[in-house]
């Protein structure tokens, strides 16, 4: 019996389709698909004005959180999670400037993406599909680019599909991986998903 594969770090799956917009920059997109994130969001995290203390009203505190980044109105830049409690309460590096309930974005310590694949939704057109790294400040960084094929597909054609594997495709903490699609034809025909792994 084959055992169960291991992974150093929490594996990760993101997925999307591309966009229902064309967008033929290379530099500033604004017609994109997130497919994955080295962030997640805490919905409602209490804070307490002068106190390192927090609770997350979702339980969504994990052990992993700890040396993270929180980012939520009222708690100074650069703070991290210093210890996890249980899932609801833990404690920042920083005292929180505000009382309230706010939403927070937690980071990870960033995310290595192995492999990408395209799975075309029905009849695609020739064009391209650019893959960016979506840094903190929201500026757009071009990683790689797919070619997509004309496929119209039947029963005895199968849709596009192609895969390609990376060993140098990281995700830094507080960016996201996302697509967009340059020419007609292809806007929401694409769905792309990402498998790797979290640090």
């Amino acid at each position: 019996m084959a055992s169960q594969p291991s992974f150093a770090a929490t594996p990760i799956v993101g997925a999307g389709v591309a966009p229902a917009t064309n967008d033929t920059s290379l530099t500033a997109p604004t017609n994109v698909t997130v497919i994955v994130s080295a962030t997640r969001t805490i919905a409602s995290l209490t804070t307490i004005n002068a106190s390192a203390a927090v609770v997350a009203g979702d339980g969504s505190f994990t052990s992993n959180d700890e040396g993270k980044s929180i980012v939520a109105t009222g708690i100074p830049s650069n703070t991290v999670i210093s210890a996890v409690t249980d899932s609801e309460h833990a404690t920042l590096s920083q005292a929180a400037t505000a009382s309230a309930t706010v939403s927070a974005t937690v980071g990870t310590a960033g995310l290595r993406i192995n492999e990408l694949a395209l799975l075309g939704l029905g009849t695609t057109a020739n064009g391209r599909l650019n893959i960016f790294l979506k840094d903190e400040s929201s500026a757009y960084h071009l990683r790689d680019q797919f070619l997509i094929t004309a496929v119209t597909p039947s029963a005895t054609l199968e849709v596009f599909n192609t895969v390609r594997a990376y060993s140098n495709l990281f995700v830094p903490a507080g960016w996201s991986l996302v697509v967009s699609v340059m020419e007609t034809g292809n806007e929401s025909l694409v769905e792309v998903v990402a498998s790797g792994g979290s640090f």
